[in-house]
């Protein structure tokens, strides 16, 4: 079997400081909500206009997240204290 040399981050020991209210939470959380995150990342890259049906189904079942080389825990967002996801980082491996 090959090797795949990976980093993982320990979320929960984390030697960082963050804004009051504001924590780490992975794509593996069982509170991770797909919708939310596409929905911000819709947001974040300023588009002017609601998504379409079509897009907001192509989120739901987004190219990637069946792919065995995707590893939630390897994904990371930080949640504000208003529950939205203000900040994400993402690290895969394509063999």
């Amino acid at each position: 079997m090959e090797k795949i040399p990976t980093s993982r981050i320990d979320i929960n020991n984390n030697v960082y400081t963050l804004p009051k209210g504001y924590i780490i939470m992975s794509f593996a959380n069982k509170s991770f909500d797909a919708d939310k995150y596409f929905d911000a990342i819709w947001k974040g890259f300023e588009n002017k206009r609601e998504r379409t049906e079509a897009e907001m189904e192509s989120a739901k079942n987004r190219e990637g997240f069946d792919k065995p080389y995707f590893a939630p825990d390897l994904r990371i967002l930080v949640v504000a204290p208003n529950g939205d996801y203000s900040a994400h980082c993402g690290m895969w491996c394509i063999p």
